[in-house]
């Protein structure tokens, strides 16, 4: 409620200015009055049908677009999923070859360092 008075506030500043400027310069009151805009007569306007035909036409167009794009996200989602599988795979490997880090080599009990 605060900012329309706010806003009503400065509208009516505003109008009042615009008076006391239109009393000196003949100008500003014509600023005030309303102008009427008509359309060009050249200018023609698709009837219903067509206007219907070409929205179903780009209905259908978006339609093929969203269901691509479904497609490629799920190609692309099952592609990442291959790739986290890849590589957790090749943890586990590189986990069972080479001991984890901080993992230090003991020797067995019976060895014995050559004199």
């Amino acid at each position: 409620m605060d900012d329309a008075l706010t806003i009503v506030c400065k509208l009516i500043r505003l109008f009042n200015s615009l008076d006391k400027l239109a009393e000196t310069n003949p100008a500003v009151e014509d600023r005030k009055r309303v102008h009427v805009v008509k359309p060009d007569k050249s200018v023609s306007f698709d009837t219903g049908a067509d206007r219907d035909e070409a929205m179903e036409r780009r209905f259908k167009q978006t339609e093929g677009g969203l269901a691509a794009q479904k497609r490629e996200l799920r190609q692309l989602s099952a592609d990442a999923q291959q790739w986290k599988d890849r590589a957790i795979a090749a943890e586990q490997k590189a986990q069972a070859f080479y001991p984890p880090p901080g993992h230090c080599f003991q020797p067995p009990v019976s060895f014995t360092v050559p004199q």
